[in-house]
């Protein structure tokens, strides 16, 4: 490992790539450590961006989701910039069936401020079974949440690592931490399958 690396990213997913890329691009020389890229959690994703549509009650966490659906986009664009690949985004909207009447199924924002009830579309049994052909009779209508989307993950995943390749970041493939070094709280080393050792310069 080069001693010049500012920054050593543990994981080669979609987080430790779009951490890596994002450091880069500040101008910090960075390392990721991968033990298996096709062992990410990204392969196995279903791409689904929908915080409304998958119910997260309002909280700090619904907020951090809003915020990055919001900045997806500009982040996806940039990513097909530098890597000249798509990466199967689409703003599609998102449907969320449901098999009870909505007077029930709507309690969640009776008696809520406006801004805690997503901004989505009532469609009733008819305009459903009409939009999406083939769900269960049991269907009794759906919201849809049109500012929702989706990604190909495994799309996704190739454009990070091209990108990070094109930015010319470090890549260890193959390679697992095996042990953190500490002292006084700090990280100030790390032991690796490849017998790469980092020993931390700040004291």
């Amino acid at each position: 490992m080069r001693p010049t690396n500012d920054i050593v990213i543990m994981g080669g997913g979609v987080i430790g790539l779009a951490i890596a890329i994002d450091l880069k691009l500040r101008g910090a020389a960075v390392t990721v450590l991968s033990r298996d890229f096709q062992q990410a959690a990204v392969h196995a994703a279903a791409g689904m961006l929908a915080p409304r549509a998958e119910a997260i009650v309002a909280s700090p966490m619904l907020d951090l989701c809003l915020e990055s659906l919001a900045l997806y986009p500009g982040w996806i664009s940039k990513l097909e910039d530098l890597s000249a690949t798509s990466t199967g985004y689409w703003s599609s909207g998102i449907l969320a069936p449901l098999y009870a009447p909505l007077d029930r199924q709507n309690q969640e924002c009776s008696g809520s401020p406006p801004d805690l009830c997503p901004n989505r579309v009532w469609l009733d049994r008819t305009a459903i079974h009409q939009a999406q052909p083939g769900l269960s009779r049991d269907v009794v209508g759906a919201w849809w949440y049109p500012e929702e989307g989706q990604v190909d993950n495994r799309a996704l995943a190739q454009a990070l690592r091209l990108t990070a390749e094109v930015l010319g970041i470090d890549i260890q493939a193959g390679v697992a931490v095996t042990g953190i070094q500490q002292h006084h709280g700090r990280v100030t080393g790390l032991s690796t399958t490849a017998a790469i050792a980092l020993r931390s310069t700040i004291s």
